[in-house]
């Protein structure tokens, strides 16, 4: 998120409906404080047009926000039945560029701005939770650049390396943006109209027109339309079923036809790639699950630590891999030494603990663990490391099996 908040045009992400389309602003920060636009609100309103109309205009005066927040936006953009064209009317950055890139067409005004960097989070806590949320971004930027990488074309590395270098913002005017594949065209104001025969004629379908369906609603794909005789264009669609023309169609017949096939292809393939994504879900959290459940049965990881790494398994599992495999388990007090059988000369934390001079409160307060005394009790903690540094000692061992110096 760039720091220098925009002055919006809409507190919320508001809704015009017009004769043949629906139009979403997004000109704010993405994310749930009150000013923000919200995935709530706009997966209500989205679905509301979805419903209606056969176009869908989201138009982007963002510096961006929320990651997960924007990821939510993104699937409900990409789930849609009606076409997506996305509009950068100011600027899009951080979040706001990704999710412009879930739009079926991406257009920027002539002096608009687009601008990516890695992803950035806060964290308090131990260096182990440090480590987490760093985890965590890291995943995050390997996302965009997937997300950017399918878009453009580019190499993931190449995105890597170049546009999501560590610590640096990468900006795009609008030629910039089009000559590196984020968007589609550059615009003044509106994307072109469909264009019509100046006579009003339904009997015929110009070049123009052709042309028209062959780039806004086919995906840039050649059609076998080699005529623009509409009575060839009427012939073809006749055999798609669920689709019967007159011979008398109108031009506004035949585009909602086209549209129509448009969106039945592409509802089945969201409906596809949708329980592809849950199974392929399931089958990684499953994996997770067998990777750092005996980490938390051998002691290697706490049971309040246990969802964490299974998320994190589940976005990279080579990297929850590695950090479960750096882990020691804690050692056993009661283990054998192999002289005799006899027990190691390691004391145990109960047995600390029955040896202090401590009061019924500071045992109950021992049991709650190193941990939670560190986050609710810090003054008694602190105390004991001067006054009663075995008592802090043992406990510190027992949170992360080893040895803490004072």
């Amino acid at each position: 998120m760039i720091a220098k908040r925009i002055t919006s045009l809409a507190k919320h992400s508001t809704v015009r409906l017009a004769a043949d389309f629906a139009e979403v602003l997004i000109y704010n920060y993405i994310g749930e404080g009150e000013d923000e636009v919200n995935p709530t609100q706009l997966r209500t309103q989205l679905k509301e047009a979805d419903e209606k109309f056969n176009l869908i205009k989201l138009r982007f005066h963002s510096g961006g926000g929320s990651v997960y927040d924007g990821m939510a936006m993104m699937t409900t953009i990409q789930g849609l039945r009606a076409l997506t064209h996305g509009y950068v009317d100011g600027l899009a950055a951080s979040m706001a560029a990704i999710l412009l890139q879930g739009c079926d067409k991406r257009y920027m005004a002539k002096h608009s701005r687009l601008m990516v960097h890695q992803g950035s989070g806060m964290t308090y806590g131990q260096s182990s939770e440090h480590r987490r949320t760093a985890d965590q971004l890291d995943s995050i930027n390997d996302e965009f650049a997937q997300i950017l990488a399918d878009r453009t074309g580019k190499e993931k590395q190449f995105i890597l390396d170049n546009w999501l270098a560590e610590g640096k913002d990468k900006w795009f005017t609008a030629q910039e943006a089009l000559a590196a594949g984020l968007i589609d065209e550059i615009v003044q104001g509106e994307a072109p109209p469909p264009p019509s025969t100046s006579s009003g004629s339904s009997a015929k379908m110009t070049p123009q027109m052709v042309a028209h369906y062959d780039k806004y609603l086919l995906n840039n794909k050649k059609t076998t339309m080699d005529t623009p005789q509409m009575t060839l264009v009427i012939d073809r669609l006749n055999k798609v079923e669920g689709i019967k023309l007159e011979a008398t169609a109108s031009e506004v017949d035949l585009f909602n036809a086209i549209n129509k096939v448009v969106h039945e292809n592409e509802t089945l393939k969201g409906k596809l790639k949708t329980q592809k994504e849950e199974a392929e879900t399931r089958e990684a959290t499953i994996k997770a699950e067998a990777l750092v459940k005996p980490a938390v049965a051998d002691g290697r990881l706490t049971k309040d630590e246990e969802q964490d790494m299974i998320d994190l398994a589940v976005a990279n599992y080579d990297l929850a891999e590695k950090q479960i495999g750096k882990m020691k388990k804690p050692a056993n007090p009661f283990e054998s030494t192999g002289k005799g059988g006899t027990a190691t000369e390691e004391v145990t934390l109960s047995a600390t603990l029955e040896a202090a001079d401590l009061t019924e409160g500071e045992r109950k307060l021992a049991a709650k663990g190193f941990k939670a005394m560190f986050k609710e009790d810090t003054k008694v903690l602190n105390a004991w490391k001067t006054g009663k540094p075995e008592v802090w000692k043992a406990l510190y061992k027992e949170q992360y099996g080893a040895d803490a110096s004072l």
